[in-house]
């Protein structure tokens, strides 16, 4: 039988430890103060309502509506999204206009306010063949800030090597005039995908911090993992278990 989750060779490097962030990720905890409904018609239109109360009792809301239509081999997505706290997000994407691309156009604004923070806009790239893997983003505030983000993995039978580098371009008004201040931010990481288990390695804050995260699929309805986190700043270790069971009709059955 084949495992829950198969990673694609090579996988987007934001993807290389997707089963283990799945384990760990807000949709494990707290299901109780989560709400999900999901509807999809004939004609591919689709429509999401999802609803969460924080820890702290703040509650987060956001409306979904979209459709896919397709030409060929072409396919070609457009949704709008709005939050309870008046933020409109307004995405289209297509997908294999040349095979294994995908740009993605989306903008962001508050319809309750003009705030400036609040109006943004990114442009994304995708791309992945047999051996390699490319995300390149564009996110642009209207303030001036933009940050450019550019990923890189490539495959080998069943191990994946990726880096990702980030800059940050941001425009600083002042009495001298405008300035402009670039910041590197960049990562490695890796994984062996075994099929019904996996091994991923990390880096974040600039290679300066790492974690290494390990998920096994012990059968159809049994997942564990853990992962191990290092800071070498202040040389902390965190390290963190996790299983997740499923259960079906022949499980209860007496």
């Amino acid at each position: 039988e084949s495992p829950l989750y198969t990673m694609p060779k090579p996988a987007f490097f934001a993807d290389l430890d997707k089963p283990v962030a799945d384990l760990f990720s807000e949709n494990f905890y707290g299901s109780l103060n989560k709400f999900v409904f999901k509807a999809k018609a004939a004609d591919s239109t689709r429509v999401e309502v999802k609803g969460d109360r924080n820890p702290a009792g703040a509650i987060k809301s956001e409306f979904l509506m979209g459709r896919v239509f397709k030409r060929d081999d072409v396919e070609y997505d457009l949704s709008s999204k709005v939050g309870l706290d008046g933020k409109l997000t307004m995405t289209s994407s297509v997908t294999n206009f040349v095979d294994g691309l995908r740009t993605e156009i989306s903008g962001t604004t508050n319809v309750n306010g003009t705030k400036v923070a609040d109006q943004t806009g990114s442009a994304l790239l995708k791309y992945r063949n047999d051996n390699l893997a490319l995300v390149t983003k564009l996110d642009a505030e209207r303030s001036g800030k933009l940050t450019v983000t550019s990923s890189a993995t490539t495959g080998y039978e069943n191990f994946t090597l990726g880096a990702e580098v980030a800059v940050d371009s941001v425009k600083v008004s002042s009495d001298s005039g405008a300035k402009v201040k670039n910041a590197f931010k960049y990562n490695i990481g890796a994984a062996y995908n075994g099929g019904d288990h996996l091994v991923t390695f990390r880096t974040f804050e600039n290679m300066n911090t790492f974690a290494v995260g390990y998920w096994h699929e012990l059968n159809n309805t049994t997942e564990v993992g853990s992962t191990f986190t290092h800071k070498m700043a202040d040389d902390s270790n965190v390290t963190a278990l996790v299983c997740r069971q499923k259960l079906s009709k022949n499980s209860l059955d007496p």
